[in-house]
């Protein structure tokens, strides 16, 4: 999971450092960040038991502020199939953006941020994180 998140965020920094001019590139790089994303959902897919009603694959982050904040993500049945449409959808998105000529650096680089956004609301258990992460989407 933690590695899902990682990956969105190193094609972030990476499209960033693309020059605006470089449109070709610009597409080619989202739509290979895109299938690789799809495809390590996919392979977390293959970790998940769906015969037990309970969370899996769960990673706790532990923030140490006075209110005692965990930052836990877990999945189930219901949040991989949504990550799973999420990263499919993204493709495209990213097929569909052929068109678009003008910032495209720009479309790119929040699209992939909607897409860590959406992944961090589909696999949080913790309602204070939920409505934090729904709050800034």
């Amino acid at each position: 999971m933690i590695v899902l998140n990682l990956l969105v965020v190193i094609i972030v920094l990476y499209l960033i450092c693309i020059p605006q001019s470089e449109i070709k590139l610009l597409t080619q790089m989202s739509l290979v960040g895109a299938w690789s994303i799809f495809i390590i959902s996919l392979l977390l897919l293959w970790r998940i038991d769906f015969s037990s009603p309970f969370f899996q694959q769960i990673i706790i982050l532990d923030y140490n502020l006075p209110l005692n904040l965990k930052y836990v993500l877990a999945l189930d049945g219901l949040s991989i199939s949504f990550i799973i449409l999420t990263t499919f959808l993204i493709i495209f998105c990213v097929l569909c953006s052929y068109q678009i000529k003008y910032r495209l650096k720009d479309f790119f680089i929040l699209l992939f941020i909607i897409e860590l956004f959406l992944i961090n609301v589909f696999a949080v258990s913790n309602l204070f994180f939920f409505i934090f992460v729904l709050k800034l989407f």
